[in-house]
C-alpha cells in the first residue's frame, strides 16, 4: 500500500509550531487544478478498499504514482500525509489503514486534494496548536515533518 518514501533523517530546520508557521511552509498551487495533467487525472478524492485479499473497489488513477511526498503529520504511526504534486505544488491528503481481521485484512487508501485552510483544520494542526508542544521540521530531501509533542519524541 501507499507509495510514500518518509527517510528517518534529522531535521535541518525545526519552527516552534503555529497556524502562522504551518501556513508559511505549506505551498500554494502554481497553476488551476485543469491546467495542470497530474492534478487533471486525479479525482476530488480517490479510494481504494481491499478485504481479506478481495479488492472491493479501487478509484485510484494511475496519476498518482507522480504524487511526492511532502509531509508526515506526526510522529509516531504513519497513516495520513500529504503529498504534493510535482507540477503545480497542489497538496493532497493522504490515508492508509491496515486493519487485522479473521480470516483476513482489510487495506484502505485514499488521496484527496486538500487545501491551505482545511490543513491548518486538521486534528493533528489542532492540537499542535492546543499544546504549544508542536514543531514543524524541515529535512534535509525536502519533506516536511509535523510533530505534535516534541517533548516526547527527544524522550525515545
Amino acid at each position: 500500500m501507499g507509495q510514500r518514501e518518509m527517510k528517518r533523517t534529522s531535521p535541518v530546520r525545526v519552527l516552534p509550531f503555529s497556524l502562522e508557521n504551518l501556513g508559511a511552509v505549506l505551498p500554494t498551487p502554481k497553476m488551476p487544478r485543469e491546467d495542470c495533467r497530474i492534478c487533471q487525472a486525479m479525482g476530488g478524492g480517490d479510494s481504494k478498499l481491499v478485504k481479506g485479499g478481495t479488492l472491493e473497489y479501487d478509484t485510484i488513477p494511475a496519476a498518482v504514482q507522480h504524487l511526492k511526498y511532502f509531509m508526515r503529520l506526526g510522529e509516531h504511526v504513519e497513516t495520513n500525509w500529504l503529498d504534493i504534486c510535482p507540477l503545480c505544488d497542489r497538496l493532497y491528503y493522504c490515508e492508509e489503514s491496515y486493519e487485522y481481521l479473521i480470516p483476513g485484512s482489510e487495506d484502505y487508501e485514499s488521496y484527496a486534494p486538500i487545501g491551505l485552510e482545511a490543513v491548518l483544520k486538521l486534528a493533528v494542526a489542532s492540537w499542535a496548536k492546543a499544546t504549544s508542544k508542536g514543531e514543524i521540521r524541515a529535512h534535509d530531501d525536502g519533506t516536511w515533518c509535523l510533530v505534535r509533542d516534541a517533548e516526547k519524541l527527544r524522550k525515545r
